[in-house]
C-alpha cells in the first residue's frame, strides 16, 4: 500500500467513527423521544378508560331508565319481581361492556407503559453501541493500512 494513501485512510476511519459516536446518540435521543411519546399514550388510555367507564355507566343508566319508563307507561308496578329482574339483567350487560371496555384500555395502557420502558432501556445503551461501531470503523482502516503479513 503506498505510504501517501495510509494517511487518507486513518482520515476517512476518523470521520467513520465520528459519524458512529455521533449516530449512536442521535439514537438514544430519538428512543428517548418514543419513550416520552409511549408515556404520554399510557397517560392518556388511562383517561380514556376513566371516560369510557363513565360513559357506559350513563348508557346503562338510560337503559334502565327506558324501562322504568316503559314499565310506568304502561301502568306496571316498577317494584315488581318483573321490573326489578329487568332492571338487574340491564345492570349486569351493562357493567359487563364497561368491564370489557375499561380492560381493553388497561391492557393499551399497559402495553404503552412496557414499550417505554424498553425504549428507555435501548436509548442508555445506543452511545455505546456508537462507540464500539466507532473502534470497529478505525481497526478496520488500521488493519487496511498496516496489512499483518503471513508468516
Amino acid at each position: 500500500m503506498a505510504a501517501a494513501a495510509v494517511p487518507i485512510m486513518i482520515a476517512s476511519s476518523l470521520v467513520a467513527a465520528g459519524a458512529s459516536i455521533a449516530q449512536g446518540f442521535s439514537q438514544r435521543n430519538a428512543m428517548k423521544s418514543q419513550a416520552k411519546a409511549a408515556e404520554l399514550d399510557a397517560k392518556y388510555s388511562r383517561l380514556r378508560a376513566t371516560q369510557i367507564g363513565g360513559q357506559r355507566e350513563e348508557e346503562t343508566n338510560r337503559v334502565i331508565a327506558q324501562i322504568n319508563s316503559m314499565r310506568v307507561g304502561r301502568g306496571l308496578n316498577l317494584d315488581s319481581a318483573t321490573g326489578r329482574a329487568l332492571r338487574s339483567k340491564a345492570r349486569e350487560r351493562g357493567d359487563a361492556v364497561k368491564r370489557q371496555d375499561v380492560s381493553n384500555e388497561i391492557v393499551g395502557r399497559d402495553s404503552s407503559i412496557f414499550k417505554a420502558k424498553g425504549l428507555r432501556s435501548a436509548a442508555s445503551v445506543a452511545p455505546i453501541v456508537g462507540f464500539a461501531n466507532a473502534i470497529g470503523d478505525i481497526g478496520q482502516a488500521v488493519g487496511t493500512a498496516f496489512p499483518q503479513k503471513a508468516s
